[in-house]
């Protein structure tokens, strides 16, 4: 899995203890939208599940929204990566790009392309 931080981008240059802190609430966002979904999560209960105070948690994000935004930027910066080696693994197993013949009359579909598997969690 990647970094959730690297994907959120702060308004001002932050320390890296304060990245580490987003990180932690992002990845504590994650687990509360996914046990209680949207309308269920808030952001007490985020900053519990991060194990900060309700304060802390509004030093670095300004509501539950923002919180849920800089989530799906982590997501989608993570789909995004997964789609580029899965683009790859096929450009490397199948002889090319799109419309490439291969070489052989083929177009380098011989074979079925590599099981790519990604962890989650």
């Amino acid at each position: 899995m990647t970094d959730p931080a690297a994907s959120i981008r702060p308004r001002r240059k932050r320390q890296a203890r304060g990245e580490e802190r987003m990180r932690e609430i992002v990845r504590a966002a994650a687990v509360v939208f996914a046990e209680r979904g949207p309308d269920g999560a808030t952001t007490n209960a985020i900053a519990a599940e991060a194990g900060i105070s309700p304060g802390s948690l509004y030093q670095f994000f300004g509501s539950k929204a923002d919180i849920a935004r800089a989530l799906s930027e982590h997501y989608a910066a993570e789909l995004s990566g997964v789609r580029r080696t899965i683009m790859d693994v096929g450009q490397e197993a199948w002889g090319g790009g799109a419309g490439d013949a291969g070489g052989g009359g083929g177009g380098g579909l011989n074979h079925a392309p590599p099981r790519v598997e990604a962890p989650i969690g």
